[in-house]
């Protein structure tokens, strides 16, 4: 089977092609196209719109943050083989689907982004991803709105938006990049695709109705 590229709006999975029953490289280029068109490219022009408007990301701070965490997780599932999805959720308890979703974001953070991140992978996935997702507020660490390289000062972590945005980019194309050699990845990413193909597909929606 060879992909069907035709129609493809990337922002919209009903568009999406039929998962191959096994790895074909030109999946490895649709995943790339459909991060860069529906994640990246447009986290960038909102980034870019408030910098146009304000010259900085300060009081934009949160609303920038949130995405950008969320990127980390939707990127982290294509590239852990033991995904939870609809289909498994009800297998697995509340604290085992938390340590699941830890495990895959930690596991990102440490083989994809810049090497000054990984050592704080695990207080990223807590304090930053956890408390911007549901409390909105920052109570130990802090939070730039420029370039600033991440560190840690005095017990408190920190890093600037902009700085944490070009980390993002740059792990999105070590995980492409790898995904086109390594077959753990290729699997990982393939089951994550045929998973969501699912949810979006007609058929699909018509069994939820």
């Amino acid at each position: 089977m060879v992909l069907n590229l035709t129609g493809l709006v990337s922002w919209q999975p009903n568009t999406w092609p039929k998962p191959p029953s096994q790895w074909e490289p030109q999946l490895a280029d649709l995943l790339e196209t459909i991060f860069n068109d529906t994640m990246l490219k447009e986290l960038e022009n909102v980034i870019g719109d408030v910098l146009a408007q304000n010259k900085s990301l300060a009081y934009r701070g949160h609303v920038i943050a949130i995405p950008l965490f969320c990127a980390v997780d939707a990127l982290s599932c294509y590239a852990s083989e033991k995904t939870v999805t609809r289909r498994t959720w009800w297998l697995w308890g509340p604290r085992r689907l938390r340590e699941n979703v830890e495990r895959r974001y930690k596991k990102f953070i440490r083989e994809h982004f810049p090497p000054v991140y990984r050592p704080f992978a695990k207080r990223i996935y807590k304090l930053y991803r956890n408390y911007s997702v549901h409390h909105w507020h920052f109570f130990q660490v802090a939070i730039q709105p420029g370039n600033e390289s991440i560190r840690e000062e005095n017990g408190i972590i920190s890093f600037g938006l902009l700085h944490f945005f070009a980390a993002l980019k740059e792990a999105a194309r070590d995980f492409f990049t790898r995904l086109r050699s390594e077959p753990p990845l290729q699997r990982a990413a393939l089951s994550r695709y045929s998973e969501l193909y699912e949810l979006a597909h007609p058929k699909a929606r018509r069994r939820t109705r």
